[in-house]
């Protein structure tokens, strides 16, 4: 199976605070959306139309996730409070 080259790009970056974030909205629905984080683990929240929030996965440490879905926004938070997550997720089309 080929992908076809990407035609945008919608990166979100930062670090994930101990509660949620509010809505990271995305500039566009995507068709992929590749996650990653650094020093501690992420947990995220995807919305296809940036209200309602599905239930949360955890993103490993510099292990990058890319996972076909349509998503409007997304939430993030720190796994274990009182550390840093740093993350970057980029909503792909």
């Amino acid at each position: 199976m080929a992908f076809r080259s990407t035609s945008k790009i919608d990166p979100l970056t930062g670090d994930a605070a101990d509660a949620w974030s509010a809505a990271l909205p995305l500039a566009f629905y995507t068709t992929y959306l590749c996650l990653e984080c650094w020093d501690n683990a992420l947990e995220v929240q995807l919305s296809y139309d940036g209200t309602t929030f599905q239930d949360a996965f955890e993103i490993d440490v510099d292990r990058p996730w890319i996972i076909p879905f349509q998503a409007r926004a997304v939430k993030v938070k720190n796994k274990d409070a009182g550390s840093t997550s740093r993350y970057q997720i980029a909503g792909l089309d």
